[in-house]
């Protein structure tokens, strides 16, 4: 496993900061209580290879960022890993004021693979599930992560607990290590495009998923919690021109799904997306 360090003081946060700055991918992960817009961040790993560095964010506040994290994560040249953006990137947004830029979504490039193959693409699976396999055995033990998932159970703000656990700090780092050799064997297994037009499609799918989950004014109970479906108008199609194969963006537009408040360009009467009119049918079925 790759040396841990935790970062919890503005000198350190400095030195941390200033090893970053000519790195031109990271991955990155956030750790908090409710995670999301109205949560909060707690802690947010980054990684370089053989090392992870956690921001200890419940500590440091707002100075960390003001000191330079802030412009590495804004950086549109310096590659994010992310698996599963939106809580993270709303978190950042909406308590930091941090627009995180670059993103490649590693969850997305997986259903991006399952969309080329073929295969049923619109449901996304957790990083333990897609770790197995594409990487089988590494380390990543899916037991240990079922212990810390229990004592979070149980203990709704353990993460904001300082001293945090070395338990919690191992399980945060290995929440992150392993997503660039998981980038790397996905875009191995896609062979019916080039790597640059499978990653340029990423990225703006990538963007679109984080803009779900930070213009989202909606409700708690949004339909897609506790759901595996992939929101509508996130990953677009990519298509062969003059010999070329690029994506072909979404058309924009105004309209929004009072489900999901997202930019779905909704048609039914209902003022629903065909998305979330699925899940609705779903949840009534499943309490019948």
């Amino acid at each position: 496993m790759a040396d841990y360090i935790l970062v919890d003081t503005v000198d350190k946060a400095r030195d941390t900061i200033h090893a970053l700055q000519s790195r031109q991918q990271l991955s990155v992960d956030c750790e908090g209580v409710s995670l999301g817009r109205t949560g909060e961040l707690c802690l947010l790993q980054i990684a370089i290879p053989q090392r992870v560095y956690l921001f200890d964010i419940f500590v440091l506040r707002e100075k960390v960022f003001d000191i330079g994290l802030r412009e590495i994560l804004e950086r549109e040249s310096c590659v994010k890993l992310f698996y599963d953006c939106r809580e993270d990137c709303s978190a950042l947004k909406h308590q930091y004021n941090v627009e995180v830029k670059g993103i490649e979504d590693i969850q997305l490039l997986a259903l991006l693979n399952m969309k080329l193959s073929g295969k049923r693409w619109q449901f996304v699976s957790g990083l333990q599930k897609c770790m197995s396999y594409h990487l089988g055995d590494c380390g990543f033990s899916g037991a240990e992560k079922a212990r810390v998932h229990t004592a979070l159970d149980n203990d709704k703000g353990l993460w904001r607990q300082r001293p945090i656990s070395q338990d919690l700090l191992r399980y945060a780092a290995k929440d992150v290590m392993y997503l660039p050799n998981l980038k790397d064997k996905i875009l191995s297994r896609i062979s019916v495009a080039p790597r640059s037009s499978v990653l340029d499609t990423i990225r703006y799918a990538s963007k679109r998923y984080a803009d779900f989950m930070i213009n989202n004014e909606g409700p708690e109970d949004s339909p897609y919690i506790g759901t595996a479906r992939l929101p509508e108008r996130i990953i677009p199609n990519m298509v062969r021109r003059g010999g070329v194969i690029s994506y072909t963006p979404f058309e924009d537009t105004s309209v929004k799904c009072r489900s999901c408040f997202w930019y779905t360009g909704t048609t039914r009467s209902d003022g629903q997306c065909n998305r979330c009119y699925d899940l609705y049918v779903e949840k009534l079925r499943a309490a019948r």
